[in-house]
Parts: C-alpha cells; sequence; structure tokens
C-alpha cells in the first residue's frame, strides 16, 4: 500500500537523503524501473509523484517494494539530484560482493584507478555489461558507480554488473589467480591493443581523467589505443570501450 507524504519536512524524507550515504543507492526513472522489473529486485523505498503514479503507471506498481510514498512534485524535486526529475525513484540495498568469490567465476574486469567524473564511471558500468565483463573494482579515493549520476549513467546496468571497493592489494589477488594486469596508458612505448593476445583472465586498470594512472604495479603490461599522430588521449570511458570491444572480437574470432 502506498502512503502519501506532501512535507519535505516529512522525516522519511530527511532519513531518504542520509541513507544514500549508507548501504542504499538511489535510482531514478522510468526506464530505470523497468529494468528493476526486469532484474526482479526488492526496492526498500519507493517514491512515486501523485500525476506520473496515474497517468503513466495507472494506478499500478508492477516492482516489489517494502515501503512505497506517493509524493507531491516538490517533495519529488527534493528527493532527485537533477535538474529535470523523473517522478519515480528509490533507494535499493548495495549488494555485497567478495573478491574471492567473484574471482571463481569471472574472467575480465575493469579496475578504476581514482576516476572522478560519475559519468564516465556509469558509462563504464554500462560497457562492462555489454561486454559481459564480470565486474569492476573501484577505489575509495574516485567515484562509486553508486553514485547518483553514475547509477544514471549505468542505464540500469549497475544492477548487473558486480562492482566492488578496493585498492592496489585486489591487483595482487587479481595476480596470483592467473590474472593479467594490463594498464591503459598513452605511453609511446605501450604496446597497442590489436597486437596483444588476451586470453582468458584479464584486469584492464584505467587511471584518472587527465592524470591517468597514478602508481605502478609490478608484472604489468603497458597497452595503449592506437591514435593519428596528434590525438594524445581519448575520454576514460571510451578507451573502456574500445578495449572491451576488442576483447570482444578476440572472443567472437575464437568460437568461429
Amino acid at each position: 500500500m502506498m502512503k502519501l507524504i506532501s512535507s519535505v519536512q516529512n522525516e522519511t524524507i530527511k532519513n531518504v537523503i542520509k541513507l544514500r550515504e549508507d548501504d542504499f543507492f538511489w535510482w531514478e526513472g522510468y526506464n530505470f524501473y523497468n529494468e528493476i522489473i526486469k532484474e526482479k529486485i526488492e526496492v526498500e523505498i519507493l517514491f512515486v509523484e501523485e500525476e506520473f503514479y496515474l497517468k503513466k503507471l495507472g494506478n499500478k506498481i508492477s516492482l516489489k517494494f517494502k515501503d512505497g510514498y506517493l509524493v507531491s512534485k516538490r517533495v519529488f524535486q527534493k528527493l532527485s539530484f537533477t535538474r529535470s526529475p523523473q517522478w519515480i525513484g528509490g533507494m535499493i540495498r548495495k549488494p555485497s560482493y567478495r573478491l574471492d568469490e567473484v574471482l571463481k567465476k569471472g574472467e575480465n574486469f575493469f579496475y578504476l584507478a581514482g576516476l572522478q567524473d560519475p559519468g564516465n564511471v556509469g558509462a563504464i558500468v554500462r560497457i562492462a555489461d555489454a561486454f559481459s565483463f564480470d565486474g569492476i573494482v573501484f577505489e575509495k579515493r574516485g567515484v562509486s558507480p553508486y553514485n547518483e549520476k553514475s547509477v544514471r549513467a549505468s542505464a540500469g546496468s549497475i544492477l548487473r554488473v558486480p562492482c566492488l571497493e578496493g585498492d592496489t592489494c585486489f591487483l595482487y589477488k587479481f595476480r596470483e589467480e592467473g590474472y593479467r594486469i594490463f594498464f591503459l596508458t598513452t605511453s609511446t612505448t605501450a604496446k597497442k591493443i590489436v597486437k596483444v593476445r588476451f586470453g582468458d583472465k584479464n584486469v584492464f586498470v584505467l587511471g584518472q581523467e587527465g592524470q591517468g594512472i597514478d602508481f605502478d604495479f609490478e608484472g604489468k603490461e603497458d597497452i595503449a589505443v592506437p591514435m593519428k599522430r596528434g590525438v594524445d588521449s581519448l575520454n576514460v570511458s571510451v578507451t573502456a570501450g574500445i578495449v572491451a570491444f576488442y576483447k570482444s572480437l578476440e572472443v567472437s574470432f575464437e568460437k568461429d
């Protein structure tokens, strides 16, 4: 049953804003709503603007939720992090993943070395989903994939891609399990990805926008996307997409 909230001073609204900093993440939008239905995920707290509930949803909620609220436009605007609210959103508990379990099942991972742009992080989550990567490790110093803007940019892929907070210690664990560690770089001495045979177990390390990867790692392999002379770098999410696509071609060729 949906309850009604009309005041921005309601304690539930205040608590939800605090919850975003803890074990939950905020999602928003009708398309994301449909992704949740598809993945059969339970929403902890659901908020729907009254008019949207009547006209778009037809007085019917098709996903599972624990607590649901009909709210005024003003209340939803208070909850939303966008300039153009989507009128439906809520809180989902962040999934908990263990590295050892993910390692056993996975083959390809992205490691985000302190990325600062949530749009890039969300796009990389989407790329990982699109090319069947098995997870993402992100550093605490960077933006979390569960940041509101990252979640939106992932377009629902955050529901399917395991994301773990970690540090360079994780790279040692990957290496112990037989993974190759690739640093994406613009160095002229780096091997071009078109000349690399990746194999089954790979971690692709992506550095900060503008700064690149700011640490070294014994045994890592420097690789680069080939570009014409005069262009020395690409957006980090574009680089991730090219690498993931090229890796997918390698798998396709092996199947053929």
